[in-house]
């Protein structure tokens, strides 16, 4: 119950990530980086899905846009040198977001596990030749561990995907979201 609770939350950030990835607006920005469309892109679209980082990605790799709930709850709080570093040619993160089917995952930074969604920009209709990706990170701290349990009506316990220590069940759960 508590994997399914997970990949149902995994599922909810996934949709957020479409629903301005197919954009056709989204689409057009990564163009013409209009000031106005980059202003729709404020606290509202953090908020509502509860990310803690959103970047825009061009096809040449480079950070179009970005914003971050994180560390002071403000916005624009510095992204991470250890998720820059990931925006780079074949990293999974950039190859699974630019991918037709987009990156659902978890992606481990010094601040902690992140749940990860990406898609590619394309227009409304899901057509044209991409124009980057969309990158949602949502963080799994206690809150959301909490949340989880309490979605799935079980004891949740955390542990860090690099434990050498990890026990069999968590490791099962690990390769899923892989």
């Amino acid at each position: 119950q508590a994997l399914a609770s997970l990949r149902n939350e995994m599922a909810v950030l996934t949709d957020g990530t479409t629903i301005i990835a197919q954009s056709t607006d989204t689409y057009t920005f990564m163009q013409d980086k209009n000031a106005a469309y980059r202003d729709t892109l404020q606290s509202s679209v953090l908020l509502n899905n509860r990310l803690d980082y959103m970047l825009l990605v061009d096809n040449s790799l480079n950070i179009v846009f970005s914003k971050s709930n994180r560390a002071t709850g403000t916005q624009n709080a510095p992204l991470p040198a250890d998720l820059t570093a990931q925006i780079k040619s074949g990293s999974p993160l950039m190859t699974g977001a630019a991918g037709n089917g987009g990156l659902p995952g978890a992606l481990v930074l010094s601040q902690g596990t992140f749940l990860v969604a990406g898609k590619p920009i394309v227009t409304d209709d899901g057509t044209g030749p991409t124009r980057g990706s969309v990158i949602f990170l949502r963080a799994m701290d206690a809150a959301a561990i909490t949340q989880v349990g309490e979605l799935s009506g079980l004891a949740v316990t955390a542990v860090s995907p690099t434990d050498t220590q990890m026990p069999a069940d968590f490791q099962t759960a690990l390769q899923a979201l892989s």
